[in-house]
C-alpha cells in the first residue's frame, strides 16, 4: 500500500539511475553508464519496513581496463580511447597507430554501407567513449601531448 497508494513512492526510474550514477565514475566501477547493456529490476513486497537492493554486475574480461595509469587519449571526432600511461612509448605509438588504421577501416566501411553494426567490426574489442560520457576527473589527452609525456 505504501509503494501503490502514495504519491511519495518512487517509480523504478527514479531509483535506477542515481544507484547507475553511483557506480560510475573514477571512484566507480563503471567509467559511465554507456556501458550498461542490459537492466533488470523488480519489486518485491516485503514484510520489513527495511529495503533492501542487490546489484550483480557481470563484464566481459575483454571489454575491462583498469583505471590505475588511465588515461582517455583523443582518437578524434571527439572519440577517446582509455590507455595505460604505464606502456612504453614505443608499444603505445604502435598500438594508437593500429587504432588510427582502424578507425579510418571503420569509417570507409561505414560510409560504403551506412550499417554502424557492420563498420564497428574493424574496432578493438575495448571500447572508445565519447567526450561527453568522462567524467571531468578522470584524464584526458591529445595523443601528441600524450606521447610526449611518455618515457621512452
Amino acid at each position: 500500500q505504501e509503494r501503490y497508494e502514495n504519491a511519495k513512492a518512487p517509480d523504478m526510474d527514479n531509483i535506477i539511475k542515481p544507484i547507475l550514477d553511483a557506480l560510475t565514475g573514477p571512484d566507480g566501477v563503471l567509467i559511465d553508464d554507456c556501458q550498461v547493456q542490459t537492466i533488470g529490476s523488480h519489486w518485491i513486497d516485503w514484510t520489513k519496513r527495511e529495503h533492501q537492493i542487490n546489484i550483480f554486475i557481470k563484464f566481459l574480461p575483454d571489454d575491462y581496463v583498469t583505471k590505475k595509469n588511465l588515461v582517455f587519449v583523443n582518437l578524434g571526432h571527439n572519440l577517446f580511447m582509455p590507455m595505460d600511461s604505464s606502456i612504453p612509448k614505443k608499444l603505445v605509438k604502435s598500438i594508437l597507430d593500429h587504432f588510427k588504421k582502424m578507425f579510418e577501416l571503420r569509417e570507409r566501411a561505414f560510409q560504403n554501407s551506412g550499417d554502424y553494426y557492420q563498420a564497428k567490426m574493424f574496432m578493438p574489442i575495448q571500447r572508445i567513449f565519447h567526450k561527453s560520457r568522462i567524467n571531468e576527473s578522470f584524464r584526458c589527452m591529445e595523443i601528441s601531448d600524450f606521447l610526449e609525456e611518455l618515457k621512452d
